[in-house]
């Protein structure tokens, strides 16, 4: 079975078992044209449920549009490729205008049944709208009904996150309580497996012939792997922290509101900018009075500069969300905390 899984991810059985389904219901129906209810399923899968039924909106009301205007310009210029090319001219500056782009290719297929059947009656629009209906519906409730990849990887990216946190922390109450701990050692190779095991999950669920809906999810596992990184980074400066003196104690308190930051959906600049700005005084010049002090001082430079590229790279990552992923990128946020939250309940 797992060697199925490998090659056939759930998005495909998913496709495969809608595409079927909506054949059969076309059929059921006597609807002519049946075998294209098939291809609105299949282009109406997403990867998420909000996918789904934003692509099953926008292609309906698109479809409604595209058959009114089909509806019009027959009757006015009759069945031929001009009056075709005419449709065309005024369906696509519609919906790039209303932004239903998803809908101009499966609308524009359904108006081309009617320019070959010659006919635009009411039973024949019926017929049409019929196919889009039956084929964004059946999209919709296998994303609703049947687990897909959003479920599991909201899954992967909390226990990644609860990983991310428990080493920062370990870090910080290493640094705070002057005891050194391996704990977070073996976190940073926990957090490693995680992301390697979600990233392949996403690309295998899916398969090859889907990556373009994926965009996001890879970029979000990217930006937990590049802070992965900065974590493994600040295990190397932290041993040579000394324990109990100043710098450590500074080092310990930023660890804390840096934690405090990457735990919100959105993170607050100014708050940000206070540990940079301990950064920043750190890297002026001062007189050391010995190699040791030196020595200190860099070290914890080296820290907090990791430490902020850490912030920077969750920041960075949020600036150059869309927005309809910025809504994602919520939503998921939002779905993990209460996760965490209804795990502490029961505990």
């Amino acid at each position: 079975m797992l060697r199925v899984k490998k090659y056939i991810g759930l998005r495909t059985l998913k496709t495969a078992f809608g595409a079927g389904l909506g054949i059969f219901f076309a059929h059921l129906l006597n609807l002519n044209y049946g075998v294209n209810t098939a291809i609105v399923v299949i282009l109406s899968l997403q990867n998420t449920k909000r996918k789904s039924l934003n692509l099953a909106g926008v292609r309906i009301l698109a479809s409604v549009i595209a058959l009114s205007l089909a509806k019009l310009v027959f009757t006015i210029f009759g069945f031929g490729p001009i009056s075709f090319s005419i449709y065309l001219l005024l369906f696509i500056p519609i919906v790039v205008r209303l932004r239903l782009n998803e809908g101009l290719v499966p609308s524009s297929v359904l108006v081309s049944h009617l320019l070959a059947s010659n006919s635009v009656t009411f039973g024949s629009l019926a017929n049409e709208f019929a196919q889009m209906v039956i084929g964004a519906s059946i999209a919709l409730v296998l994303n609703l009904y049947i687990p897909g990849l959003e479920s599991h990887l909201i899954n992967d990216l909390a226990a990644i996150k609860r990983i991310k946190y428990r080493i920062l922390e370990s870090m910080r109450t290493g640094l705070m309580d002057e005891y050194e701990s391996a704990d977070w050692l073996v976190l940073l190779e926990e957090m490693s497996q995680r992301i390697d095991l979600a990233t392949e999950r996403v690309l295998n669920e899916t398969g090859e012939n889907f990556n373009r809906g994926l965009d996001y999810h890879l970029r979000y596992l990217k930006m937990e792997s590049d802070q992965l990184e900065s974590l493994r980074f600040m295990n190397r400066s932290v041993r040579s922290l000394s324990r109990g003196c100043e710098l450590t104690r500074l080092a310990a308190e930023l660890s804390g509101k840096a934690l405090t930051q990457l735990k919100s959906i959105r993170m607050d600049r100014e708050k940000i900018q206070e540990i940079k700005g301990s950064l920043e005084l750190l890297a002026k010049p001062t007189d050391q009075s010995s190699m040791e002090e030196f020595q200190a001082r860099a070290a914890a430079f080296q820290y907090l500069e990791d430490l902020v590229r850490l912030l920077d790279i969750r920041t960075d990552f949020v600036d150059s969300l869309s927005y309809s992923d910025r809504k994602l990128f919520r939503e998921m946020h939002s779905k993990i905390r209460e996760m965490e939250n209804a795990g502490l309940d029961q505990q």
